[in-house]
């Protein structure tokens, strides 16, 4: 047996080759970027999105994990997309989100590679909530260029990529600014 292949774990020799090494040092750099970019004072957590192929596909996968029930939630017209929430604490909660199937194609690549997704719902994305996106993607333009959306009472900007997938394949938080107070939910 080759000393090589000793150091690989038994557990990654099963389970397929290890990673190259750009892909490690890409890892590293999106596990370092995500990080520093978290524990910021420019950044708080402000939720996770939920990616499924429809809304009740999602709130049935959220319920039988966890068992939370999803709220309602709304559409967003210029992604084509439309989601359902839910609080986990104070300034935080879940969204399942999907294609909305009535709504028109959009004419750009929807937000958290909904485009691409396939398979059962999972944590597609976590956002980071910030008080001034355009200096947090001055300086991480790989974020998105900002976009403004509308619902009801609730005014957002976001920082999405033109090709709708974050940096390091999702890993890495979308950026929010709300321009309205943020959702809220009853306490639990």
């Amino acid at each position: 047996m080759s000393r090589a292949y000793r150091r690989v774990p038994a557990m990654a020799r099963r389970n397929g080759p290890t990673p190259s090494r750009a892909a490690r040092h890409s890892l590293r750099n999106c596990a370092f970027c995500a990080v520093r970019l978290a524990s910021s004072p420019m950044t708080d957590f402000d939720h996770f999105a939920i990616a499924a192929a429809t809304l009740d596909d999602g709130a049935a996968h959220v319920f039988a994990r966890l068992g939370h029930h999803m709220g309602p939630g709304g559409k967003h017209a210029l992604m084509s997309t439309h989601n359902r929430l839910s609080g986990l604490a104070a300034g935080e909660y879940f969204e399942v989100i999907a294609i909305d199937p009535d709504a028109a194609a959009p004419d750009r690549p929807r937000w958290f590679d909904l485009d691409r997704r396939a398979g059962l719902p999972r944590i597609g994305n976590w956002i980071l909530r910030t008080d001034d996106l355009d200096a947090l993607v001055d300086r991480l333009p790989q974020a998105g260029r900002p976009l403004s959306f509308a619902r009801g009472a609730f005014r957002w900007r976001m920082a999405v990529p033109d090709d709708g997938i974050l940096p390091y394949d999702g890993c890495f938080p979308a950026l929010i600014q709300w321009d309205s107070p943020a959702p809220t939910f009853p306490e639990s």
